[in-house]
């Protein structure tokens, strides 16, 4: 019994070494683009185009 347990821990060893999944840091890494009136840095995905430009919502709302 004492050896599987041995060999299980081998194996999990040798797989968190060799196989280790990659940083999920990476993955998450967004796209920043610069408000072109207030100059804060937005997520691409929050940021909205207009004239070609980049606005942060905030800036839209102000203007209107």
């Amino acid at each position: 019994m004492v050896k599987i347990i041995i060999l299980l821990i081998a194996v999990i060893a040798v797989y968190l070494l060799f196989f280790k999944p990659k940083n999920r840091m990476v993955e998450s890494a967004e796209l920043m683009v610069e408000c072109s009136k207030c100059k804060t840095f937005v997520s691409a995905k929050e940021a909205l185009m207009k004239d070609g430009r980049y606005f942060c919502r905030e800036c839209l709302r102000r203007k209107a």
